[in-house]
């Protein structure tokens, strides 16, 4: 019996598995359930449309499905291969609704009452509503539970904390000893991706909604506007032939930056792949009202399986990225060999929380590939390079709990051009170039994979990853450096956060200095703080956003006066800081603004993103 029991069993386990790859790389696993349109690819496609969506998968099927539900008929979707070939066919379909950012939040929100509205609609769907619980381990972790909560309530998520007693009640095979308390969210649950992506699909079509399998971008076509000043979509080349459109939508999962390149400019972004481990335990007296049971610390997942058994994986702390050339072409429908010492931590960490799985059958080790993004963060939106060009890209390895909210949201920026939540910490113009840089995701992505569990101490705007550093300097950068500076990156660019060099790796999570109460670097803060206060300073700026608006009359000074909470008409010189709104009063980012002669404005805008 191949059973959990690693000290005894690895080598063996190991053994077995390996058998079942000889000499390969990956292979393909058969679905029973995976969609087909039925396509007869004899027949000629479409020669024009309003949108084409390109990806066959949860998500661009939720976004075909969304649209149509908005009343666009005047649409088409393409896939490669086969509907749900993709990563989609080995989503453990999970559907957590807190995130670590708003919009994610607010996504994964809608998708779980999407599920559950379309559940009460149709017999061949069920959203499990068997609620998570997640582990604290120790007292920041609790910490950060409690920000959770009190982030995650105004946002109308149902949650409550737990003691240790009521974390046994709703899991009595947890080992207890270093919990804190756990974090309940009712209304999380379990889909069965393939059957929510058949019906988003034939709820598409029978809304007009062509769906075209086996048909292959080759290229995405543009046409300059504006005396070449931009560029906008007209079309789409595949080995089927030439679309004509208004509006392309790259939903591609692993190959949406590939496909990014398939255009004149190219589109960034910025994902990279990398394997994604679960197992599946055989049958060991597990209960099916089981919850979803997410041990942070321990870096693993682990929710119910079919017949009292168990489905475990995890973000483990350095991940390992894959297809760093290319993806191989016939890289769909598959699962790639497991490397069964990396997934060793993930399954000595599940024994040491749940210790009756030690004598567990192990029946399947399922290694996918997943696009990973550099800060952890969906991408989504429409592209800086090219006008009516969308992207809903980077789930991380969530896509069930994304996908619902992915559909709507960019449904919406399609048909409306805005939407009703802001959308700035996931927008795909957060990036730059360096950021697409093939050698820079492959090192980030390392990170990133283990960051979807890790402690978020406060970072006050930075970015703190190890990798991808000092792409970006000033010219100041060695001069601060040698007076002790300690810094962080944010948008590429080194940002000194304090000068003390004692604590050259105070931020890092691996540390063991990190702290929400008050700092070892507070007083350092403190005294540069009263120097600039009371002395002079100066300050590299390099970072920030800069530009100059101006006009020949006062018309800047009466735009600005409309757009701007502060009061802009100030003499010459004048350093104003103010907030910036939308055409509907809501606010969009704040700034400094600096009038340096009659009707003409320069602007220093702290970045938004990561």
């Amino acid at each position: 019996m191949l059973n959990t029991k690693f000290l005894k069993n690895w080598v063996k386990i190991k053994k077995v598995f390996n058998l079942k790859w000889d000499n390969q790389i990956y292979h393909s696993l058969v679905h029973s359930k995976l969609y087909s349109t039925q396509t007869d690819h004899t027949q000629s496609i479409p020669s024009s449309t309003r949108v084409v969506i390109c990806g066959g998968g949860l998500v661009g099927t939720s976004i075909a499905y969304h649209l149509a539900q908005l009343g666009y008929k005047d649409a088409i979707l393409i896939t490669k291969n086969k509907l749900g070939s993709g990563s989609s066919a080995y989503s453990t379909g999970v559907v957590g609704t807190i995130k670590l950012s708003t919009p994610e939040t607010l996504f994964s929100k809608y998708s779980a009452n999407l599920y559950q509205k379309l559940e009460n609609e149709s017999t061949n769907l069920k959203y499990d509503k068997v609620g998570s619980l997640g582990l604290a381990t120790s007292y920041d972790r609790w910490y950060t539970i409690k920000r959770l909560l009190a982030e995650s309530k105004p946002q109308g998520i149902n949650c409550e904390l737990l003691s240790v007693d009521e974390c046994l009640e709703k899991f009595p095979h947890l080992t207890s000893d270093d919990i804190e308390g756990g974090l309940w969210v009712p209304d999380d649950g379990v889909i069965s991706v393939m059957d929510y992506l058949n019906y988003f699909a034939n709820q598409a079509k029978k809304h007009g909604i062509k769906i075209i399998e086996h048909c292959e971008v080759k290229n995405v076509l543009v046409k300059e506007t504006k005396n070449g000043h931009y560029h906008k979509v007209r079309g789409v080349k595949t080995n089927l032939g030439e679309i004509e459109c208004d509006i392309f939508v790259n939903c591609a999962g692993i190959r949406a930056r590939e496909l990014g390149k398939l255009s004149e400019p190219r589109v960034k972004v910025p994902v990279h792949s990398c394997e994604h481990y679960h197992s599946i335990l055989k049958p060991f007296g597990i209960k099916p009202n089981m919850p979803v049971i997410r041990d942070y610390d321990s870096h693993i997942y682990m929710k119910y399986n079919a017949g009292g058994g168990l489905l475990f994986g995890g973000f483990e702390k350095e991940a390992k990225p894959i297809f760093h050339e290319s993806i191989p072409k016939d890289f769909e429908n598959c699962s790639l060999k497991p490397d069964l010492d990396h997934f060793y931590p993930l399954i000595k960490n599940l024994v040491a929380r749940v210790p009756i799985s030690v004598d567990a059958e192990i029946d399947k080790v399922i290694c996918s590939a997943e696009s990973f993004t550099p800060d952890t963060k969906l991408i989504i939106g429409e592209s800086s390079e090219i006008d009516n060009y969308f992207v809903a890209a980077g789930t991380n390895g969530d896509t069930a709990s994304l996908a619902g909210g992915i559909g709507k949201y960019t449904a919406e920026l399609i048909a409306f051009g805005e939407t009703e939540i802001q959308l700035w910490p996931i927008d795909i113009r957060r990036f730059v170039k360096l950021h697409n840089n093939r050698k820079f995701l492959r090192d980030r992505v390392r990170e990133t994979v283990g960051k979807q569990y890790s402690l978020k101490y406060p970072t006050y705007g930075m970015s703190l990853y190890k990798t991808g550093r000092k792409l970006r300097t000033s010219p100041l950068y060695t001069r601060l450096l040698s007076h002790g500076a300690v810094y962080g990156e944010i948008l590429g660019y080194e940002r000194p956060l304090l000068f003390d060099k004692t604590l050259k790796d105070f931020f890092y999570e691996d540390s063991g200095k990190g702290t929400f109460g008050k700092p070892q670097w507070f007083e350092k803060v403190q005294e540069e703080y009263t120097a600039c206060r009371k002395g002079v300073a100066v300050i590299d700026m390099s970072s920030f956003t800069k530009f100059e608006l101006k006009s020949a009359g006062r018309e800047v000074v009466d735009f600005l006066q409309h757009i701007c909470s502060n009061d802009i008409d100030c003499p010459i010189g004048t350093v104003v800081h103010t907030g910036m709104q939308n055409h509907r009063g809501g606010y969009e980012n704040d700034c400094s603004v600096i009038q340096i002669e009659p009707n003409c404005f320069i602007f220093f805008i702290k970045f938004f993103g990561y």
